[in-house]
């Protein structure tokens, strides 16, 4: 649960997706929205504190990234690969 805070698990949901309890685990690891957060917010750091100039089709791409090897961590034994994660991306959550 929610470093013990929250007693009711209704109430300990992942905020970002619902889909589990709230544990740092989830919510550094596993959790998609909070990757696309954090691709976003690295992006913005990027272009605030670097000034690099944006470019969204990157972002996409990194966040794909991302999620390729925050998955494959998870699921190591997986018969996936990082390229396919990340090319074949919709085709994989399709067939779950």
């Amino acid at each position: 649960m929610r470093i013990g805070i929250i007693h009711q698990q209704h109430h300990a949901l992942c905020k970002f997706c619902g889909e589990t309890l709230e544990s740092i685990d989830h919510s550094f690891l596993f959790c998609q929205p909070v990757w696309n957060v954090w691709s976003l917010w690295r992006m913005r750091n990027e272009h605030t504190f670097q000034n690099k100039v944006l470019n969204w089709n990157e972002v996409v791409e990194l966040i794909k990234l991302r999620i390729a090897f925050w998955v494959k961590s998870k699921w190591f034994e997986s018969d996936y690969s990082i390229t396919d994660f990340i090319y074949r991306l919709r085709s994989i959550i399709q067939a779950s």
